[in-house]
């Protein structure tokens, strides 16, 4: 299985785990990496900067339709070939599930959601050290790890 290296979030230690890990208890978050070839769509969240569209998911609520439900808020963006990649631990308790997916069509974000998101962008991996937030060698890592697996690489 790969490895990757340690990271931090929020003054705590975070590991990446690939698929087919799951996490060992609910996870309460999600990110989504949505791809267009091998450009990347990011938004730029108030409090956070450029990054991929992630969030808590609701009560009740299955990961896949919270990854679906960020990248729509978050970005404008729907969804398609949604795949699960992996799972960040942070800490010792705290998981979040990680997918990758295409992004068959982009809105603008909707009106409700523009008081945390202020835009939205897509990049090349290499614009990422620049502009994204929180970049160390774990976030390079899986973010290559992505962009291997992203649905157009699949088949091919």
């Amino acid at each position: 299985m790969k490895e990757f290296p340690l990271g931090e979030w929020g003054g705590e230690s975070m590991r990446f785990f690939a698929a087919p890990t799951m996490p060992s208890n609910s996870p309460f978050a999600v990110l989504v990496f949505p791809w267009r070839g091998s450009m990347i769509l990011l938004a730029d969240i108030l409090d956070r900067g450029w990054t991929i569209p992630s969030g808590r998911i609701q009560a009740g609520e299955p990961p896949e339709s919270a990854a679906h439900r960020e990248a729509w808020e978050e970005c404008g963006a729907r969804l398609q070939d949604l795949t699960y990649l992996g799972c960040y631990c942070i800490g010792e308790t705290r998981w979040s599930l990680v997918f990758n997916a295409s992004v068959a069509g982009v809105n603008e974000i909707p009106e409700a959601f523009r008081h945390e998101s202020r835009e939205t962008a897509w990049f090349e991996l290499t614009d990422l050290p620049e502009i994204y937030s929180s970049w160390n060698p774990l976030i390079k890592a899986v973010f290559d790890y992505a962009f291997s697996l992203r649905p157009e690489m699949q088949g091919s």
